[in-house]
Parts: structure tokens; C-alpha cells; sequence
């Protein structure tokens, strides 16, 4: 009897492990990667109505951390970063394998709140899942943004991530991005131009790209890449601008 007990236990334990790994990757399947990806303004009353729905599934389930990272997210885009932030400590209360929500709960810190704490949310995340490109990617950020854009720390990160993920062009920009900080903009440059060679539609890169093309004195391809931004992710995005001012 205490051996079939232990079994049922046993059991019950594995299914609970499992259902945190499900929820983890249900989560980063419909994530929309609000950490580097922003193409177009949000639809904020569309967010509300999933806020709304969200606040009924968490009521019929206080217990399903999955609910909790999403209305986190949803928080997230609405800039509501305190409320962002409770829910994904929830969602890390009940699910403390939750990889994504350590992940974009590092972000929300990093970008609005404590930049050394994101290093920690980061570094859990790669110890729970080493093979995450993303972790990497936004430990290789954080770590770069906290020197100052100073030196290398954080590139073998980027570079991690690429490894790992080649395909995904967040990873790229990335790297793009911090390489830009460090004025190198030709290796930049070629970051950028990879990311939309992976996504036509970043409209960060070609923003970057512009940008960066601009500082090497390359006036005519930097206006042609800032009018690709602005017609991909609307007036957030428009610094055409520019384009009347010469370098």
C-alpha cells in the first residue's frame, strides 16, 4: 500500500513539473516579444479587452501562472510596469521553472527599473535553460548597458545567442544595437542588414540601419532606410526628419 502511496505521489509531482515546462513554452508560442521586436503602435483597446478576459481566468484560476505571465505582458505594452511586475512575480510564485517570466520580468527591470537586479533574472533563466537565445541575448544587453557600451562585456552573449538561434533576427539586432552604441557602425550596419534580410518588416532595424548609415555619411541610403521605418511602424518610428539635415 505505502509503495503504491508513493507511486501516486511520484506521479502527481512529474505532472506538475510538466505542467510548468507546458507553460513555459505555451507562453513563448504566443509571446509577441514586446523585449526587441516592435513594428507597429499597439492596439491598446485590444490589450484592454485581453487585460479584461485575462482578470476572469485568473478569477475562476488563482493558481495557472500562465494567466499570470500573459496579463504581465499585457500590463507590459500598457506601460503599467508596476502591475507588470506583481504579475510576473506571481507567475514566478506559483511556476518557479516559468523561464519566460524570468526572462521578461528581467526586461521590465532592466528597462525601467533596476538594471544590476535584471542580470540575476537573466542568469536564472540560462541556468533553468542553457540552450535559450533569448536569455542570452538580454543578459549580453544588460551586461553591455550596465558598462557603459564600454569594451566587449556582454558580446560574447550576443554572440551566444546567435549561435544558438541563427534564424531569429532579434538576436541580431541585438547585437546591432550595442555595436551602434559602440560607434561601430559598418559592423553594425551589417547586423541591421541581416535582421531584415530574416524580417523585411523590423521596423527597428531599418531605423537603426538609417541611423547608423547617416554617421558613416552614407545620406541617401540612411533616408531610404529612416522612410522604411516610418512606413513600417507609423509616427513612433518616423525621424525622416533628418533626412533635411545634413551630417
Amino acid at each position: 500500500m505505502k509503495k503504491i502511496i508513493s507511486l501516486i505521489i511520484l506521479t502527481l509531482i512529474i505532472a506538475t513539473l510538466n505542467g510548468c515546462k507546458i507553460g513555459a513554452e505555451e507562453a513563448r508560442k504566443t509571446s509577441s516579444l514586446v523585449r526587441f521586436r516592435v513594428h507597429t503602435e499597439y492596439d491598446f483597446k485590444k490589450i484592454g479587452d485581453e487585460i479584461s478576459e485575462l482578470n476572469k481566468l485568473i478569477g475562476d484560476e488563482p493558481n495557472n501562472a500562465e494567466n499570470y505571465y500573459k496579463r504581465g505582458m499585457a500590463n507590459f505594452k500598457l506601460t503599467k510596469h508596476l502591475e507588470a511586475l506583481n504579475d510576473f512575480n506571481r507567475a514566478i510564485e506559483l511556476s518557479p521553472q516559468y523561464v519566460d517570466a524570468y526572462i521578461d520580468r528581467g526586461w521590465l527591470k532592466l528597462r525601467f527599473m533596476n538594471k544590476e537586479d535584471s542580470v540575476n533574472d537573466f542568469n536564472k533563466a540560462i541556468s533553468l535553460d542553457p540552450d535559450n537565445a533569448t536569455a542570452y541575448c538580454a543578459r549580453g544587453m544588460a551586461q553591455a548597458e550596465l558598462q557603459n557600451y564600454v569594451g566587449s562585456i556582454g558580446m560574447n552573449d550576443l554572440n551566444k545567442a546567435i549561435e544558438l538561434d541563427p534564424l531569429d533576427a532579434d538576436n541580431y539586432y541585438c547585437r546591432g544595437r550595442i555595436k551602434k552604441m559602440q560607434k561601430n557602425y559598418n559592423e553594425a550596419i551589417a547586423d541591421f542588414t541581416k535582421v531584415i534580410e530574416l524580417d523585411s518588416k523590423h521596423a527597428n532595424s531599418y531605423l537603426d540601419r538609417g541611423l547608423s548609415r547617416r554617421y558613416i555619411q552614407d545620406n541617401e541610403g540612411g533616408c531610404e532606410d529612416l522612410k522604411m521605418a516610418a512606413k513600417i511602424g507609423g509616427k513612433s518610428f518616423d525621424q525622416t526628419d533628418l533626412c533635411n539635415i545634413p551630417m
